[in-house]
């Protein structure tokens, strides 16, 4: 009896080393799969958001068409197009964001191509963007050139703008994006809570951080918007992101979309100019794609005062104000950068004298169709301080005559425990 209750044991010892063995196996196989995710300290309802949304992150890419510069007649460029069918009457009209030389004749045609039939004539207009008494002494004068039909031919695949005044003008045809305008369930069409374009174009950043710095300077830059809520970035003159980067950014799951800006004019004395126009395409582009969208600079730091998935984010706050508010101005710090700081989020002091380039504004796309409509600009608001900041970072050469003063000042402090939480992670990932 003594026998059979030793071999008893013995069996039972043995089936409970394969079940810890087997647990063992599937408890590493869940966590490969947990690392696959990467959610980085995320709640499950922002996982399941995103695995939901993948199977049509790539259908409606950002980058598609890819916007490029290219020649439309003799004195004049452009880089993109849209198209919107019009839904209360037959037809629909296309937009094209366009450069010409300062002082060129403008005079042009335009048609449309549409799939399996021959070109339709549209009616061409254009809205001089830059009036009379703003000259910055720029090459170029900046175009909205629009083209429209009033009868239903099925979507157009191109747009074409005839140069009359050019010799042997056949037309340079401009592939469409197309947008789809509702008034409500934008949150229906809408992927993201935020798309953040990136104007690399700008060679500050470049000429203010040190080679061996571009890179980790860079990939903060990406990794601190992605913590807090943002998966898609489109990247205007993308190629000048560092080669050495993309294995993290696809380590990090974060998502670049490059665009190229071939600009065909100097840029010298324009970089406001050339801003407004990369900052225009990002908002078109991120119709249907992003409720909302903000354009920085690659030193530039966009600090809401939640995450954007949380329940009291500023992304939500934002709905209590009407569609004629289509531009949220956001107040910028210019930080200077302390070399013996690894992280550009523990600087504290800015010069309060120290003028900003630009502006920073916040923007629902959906509402921000004014460009396709060649009306007057709507309501612009401030959003306080309380709500939002961006932290632009800079070499402080000349301090002014009132010192450096340190930004925690300002902000309330359940405000500075979300940036707290913030460098935390970011010094974890990083």
């Amino acid at each position: 009896m003594r026998k059979y209750q030793q071999l008893l044991l013995l069996v039972i010892s043995c089936v409970s080393v394969i079940i810890l063995l087997m647990y063992k196996s599937e408890n590493n196989h869940l966590k490969g799969v947990l690392q696959v995710i990467n959610f980085f300290s995320r709640n499950d309802a922002a996982i399941m958001k995103r695995i939901e949304s993948n199977s049509s992150m790539y259908l409606r890419d950002f980058t598609y068409p890819l916007a490029v510069w290219q020649t439309i007649g003799t004195n004049f460029h452009s880089y993109s197009a849209y198209w919107r069918r019009n839904e209360l009457v037959s037809g629909g009209d296309a937009m094209a964001i366009v450069v010409g030389r300062k002082g060129a004749v403008l005079n042009f045609k335009c048609s449309f191509n549409f799939k399996g039939s021959p070109n339709i004539q549209g009616k061409f207009r254009f809205q001089r963007v830059d009036k009379d008494g703003e000259d910055d002494n720029s090459e170029f004068t900046r175009y909205y050139f629009y083209c429209k039909v009033t009868r239903d031919f099925g979507t157009p695949e191109t747009v074409i703008f005839t140069d009359s005044s050019a010799p042997k003008s056949g037309g340079n045809s401009l592939k469409l994006r197309m947008l789809k305008l509702v008034d409500k369930g934008m949150q229906k069409l809408a992927v993201h809570p935020l798309t953040i374009c990136v104007n690399l174009h700008s060679r500050e950043f470049f000429n203010m951080t040190s080679l061996e710095k571009q890179p980790q300077e860079l990939l903060q830059f990406f990794v601190h918007h992605y913590i807090m809520g943002v998966e898609d970035f489109i990247a205007y003159s993308g190629d000048d992101i560092p080669f050495s980067l993309h294995p993290f950014l696809s380590h990090f799951n974060i998502r670049v979309h490059s665009m190229p800006f071939n600009f065909p004019f100097s840029s010298a004395n324009s970089t406001d100019r050339i801003r407004s126009i990369i900052e225009m395409d990002c908002i078109l582009r991120n119709i249907n794609r992003a409720t909302h969208s903000i354009l920085l600079d690659a030193n530039e730091f966009f600090y809401p005062n939640t995450n954007l998935d949380d329940e009291k984010s500023l992304l939500h706050s934002l709905r209590s104000y009407d569609n004629g508010v289509n531009q949220f101005d956001v107040k910028t710090f210019a930080i200077c950068k302390d070399q013996r700081h690894k992280y550009l989020i523990e600087n504290t002091l800015f010069d309060p004298e120290l003028k900003n380039s630009h502006g920073v504004s916040l923007y629902r796309p959906q509402d921000n169709v004014l460009p396709l409509n060649g009306e007057e600009p709507s309501r612009s608001i401030t959003l306080p301080v309380l709500k939002c900041l961006v932290h632009r970072y800079v070499n402080c050469v000349h301090v002014g005559k009132d010192g450096l003063h340190d930004w925690r000042n300002t902000l309330r402090e359940d405000f500075m425990q979300h940036i707290q939480r913030l460098k935390e992670e970011i010094q974890l990932l990083i």
